[in-house]
């Protein structure tokens, strides 16, 4: 099983910046996403996606609602565009990147180091149905009278965390592992190395932009 993806590294890096582009920005929205629980705090998606217990996120949820007016207008807005960035730039960019590394790493193994990174590829197509379902779960429960998970519900979401994260780091984890082991290896073509100096460039730029948000904020 292999698939070809024409310049695919080229498209790892636009993607893998997407992903970094969008962690940013719904970092910045976060800064605005607060909550009366029973005190008010800020709150982080994380921590809806992530519920220590079945009545966690509609209180969470339902005490935006008991903020003044003007934050809680702001804190459903940044609920709201949190989500949407996620949908229309996180998610397409960071399943993608990963669907890319595991797919172009695939062919380069034997039978099944490929199958098994071949299978990680297409994992992320789930992960992106999965995180779809969730965020669509905390888009419906913001609300006033937002309702408490049910055991099954809790149960399910929980499940559903552990499919997303767990393939989704995999496969990052591994195809970066498999690349490393090129790398220090020396088998690797001298032409993918500007790629690897432009993944690093957008690590660095993100991580100096975030220490200007945190100085900022």
């Amino acid at each position: 099983m292999e698939i070809d993806i024409t310049n695919a590294w080229f498209h790892f890096c636009i993607a893998f910046g997407g992903m970094l582009t969008g962690t940013f920005i719904m970092g910045r929205l976060g800064n605005r996403f607060y909550t009366m629980d029973p005190l008010k705090r800020k709150v982080s998606m994380l921590a809806l996606e992530f519920p220590a217990k079945e009545t966690e996120v509609a209180n969470i949820l339902k005490g935006v609602f008991l903020l003044d007016e003007e934050e809680k207008k702001a804190s459903i807005n940044s609920f709201r565009w949190q989500i949407i960035l996620d949908f229309l730039l996180f998610m397409p960019c960071a399943y993608g990147s990963i669907f890319i590394l595991c797919s172009t790493i695939a062919p380069t193994l034997k039978s099944t180091g490929e199958n098994i990174f071949m299978i990680l590829a297409y994992a992320q197509i789930l992960c992106f149905a999965l995180d779809a379902i969730e965020n669509i779960y905390l888009w419906s429960n913001l609300k006033p009278n937002a309702k408490n998970a049910s055991k099954f519900t809790f149960r399910l979401m929980q499940i559903l965390e552990a499919l997303k994260w767990g393939f989704a780091l995999i496969g990052a984890i591994g195809g970066l592992s498999v690349i490393c082991f090129y790398w220090l290896s020396g088998n690797y073509n001298s032409g993918s190395l500007i790629y690897i100096l432009i993944f690093f460039l957008e690590i660095v730029v993100f991580l100096l932009l975030s220490k200007i948000k945190t100085k900022s904020a």
